[in-house]
């Protein structure tokens, strides 16, 4: 199933990718920003958790589409030249903040900070873009595997995964962590989820439930998710004294918010654009290009230390409408901000003729791979 067309499913996904980055602003926004550190019997921290709850599988189903797009049955190889144009896009936007950093917030960055800056994969700049360097270096055999699934054994693996895997490692998390999880927050965990992705493209379970059924289960997990942190954190602030484990159901790993995942990734892959607005949903997919950089821009550490860090610990003070329209109308204004940024950075591409330097190396690579296999042939036939 090729999504090389303008398609109905093209268009839900590019229209949730831009969705997907503005509730990242406002994870970040609300979590960063301190909103969660106002008491549990605050209205701010209410709306807080609402939001949190609502925001946190952006990430999740972010590993989602790129399995879901990715997969193809026969495919055996990756693109250098789409990972080399992602590597130089995470440098250009480190050396913006480096620029923004020096000249707006006067920030003193060492030398050796630099050259950190500029091997963004090798010293973890951006956890998502080191995380998925590993699953795009491992994509074919992913792909490999998903192909060789059949769909018992796919309800099977997320059968596991929901009712065994995810929930141990879940409480567990609390002392330790016996997988190497990091909470979500490693290669290891976007791969499980590209498994996923991928396996929902492949056998389309779930496709018969309607768009209402899907609006009506996220209400219903974002209610359940928002619930039961605020009474675990309320309940141990109360007998200990202090609240623990109040992100218990609140994370990546947690059932509730991949289950809120799959319902994103469902709900508006049925998004249909019409013929007659084909217009619009080419606009649409030029906005999208622009999801990535949007992540880049605001969560560079420089942006976060100095606009997004306890910004918002007034608002315990506010009422809960008060507060929801503020971090609204910010994460608007950051998303707006950072989509211009990487429009100028896309014709900035254009002019230095990115695409054609990354297809000489990818030629360049793909030649060398062909000496290397047919030296050892040589060397193996000498044998």
């Amino acid at each position: 199933m090729e999504e090389n067309t303008l398609n109905t499913r093209n268009a839900g996904i590019d229209i949730l990718r831009l969705m997907l980055m503005l509730l990242i602003i406002i994870l970040h926004l609300v979590v960063q920003g301190g909103v969660l550190r106002s008491g549990c019997n605050s209205w701010t921290y209410f709306i807080g958790v609402v939001l949190e709850t609502m925001t946190l599988p952006a990430v999740n189903v972010f590993a989602l589409i790129t399995g879901y797009m990715s997969y193809r049955s026969n495919e055996r190889s990756v693109s250098i030249k789409k990972y080399f144009v992602l590597w130089l896009q995470v440098v250009w936007y480190c050396v913006l903040g480096i620029i923004i950093g020096k000249t707006v917030f006067h920030v003193d960055i060492s030398s050796v900070e630099v050259i950190k800056y500029l091997l963004p994969v090798t010293f973890s700049k951006y956890w998502y873009f080191t995380a998925y360097t590993g699953v795009y270096l491992f994509m074919p055999f992913l792909n490999d595997y998903v192909s060789k699934m059949d769909e018992k054994m796919f309800k099977k693996f997320l059968s596991i995964l929901l009712m065994i895997f995810c929930p141990y490692t879940m409480m567990v998390n609390i002392v330790g962590d016996p997988f190497d999880l990091n909470a979500g927050y490693s290669f290891l965990w976007l791969s499980i989820m590209w498994i996923v992705g991928a396996g929902l493209r492949k056998f389309q379970i779930l496709n018969c439930v309607s768009r209402k059924t899907w609006i009506l289960l996220s209400v219903f997990l974002i209610g359940a998710g928002a619930m039961s942190d605020m009474l675990i954190r309320c309940i141990t602030l109360i007998i200990l004294g202090k609240s623990i484990a109040s992100n218990i159901f609140l994370s990546y790993l947690s059932p509730i918010i991949i289950m809120l995942s799959i319902v994103y990734l469902r709900a508006f892959e049925k998004i249909k654009i019409a013929r007659s607005k084909e217009k619009g949903g080419k606009i649409i997919a030029f906005l999208a290009k622009g999801a990535f950089g949007i992540y880049l821009f605001h969560v560079h550490p420089i942006m976060m230390d100095h606009l997004i860090h306890d910004r918002y610990l007034y608002l315990a003070l506010e009422i809960g409408a008060k507060v929801f329209l503020i971090i609204f109308r910010d994460a608007i204004i950051v998303f707006l901000i950072a989509l211009l940024t990487d429009l100028l950075r896309t014709f900035l591409f254009r002019a230095m003729h990115i695409d054609k330097i990354a297809n000489l190396l990818q030629r360049l690579i793909a030649g060398t791979r062909v000496r290397v296999v047919a030296l050892l042939s040589e060397v193996q036939a000498v044998k």
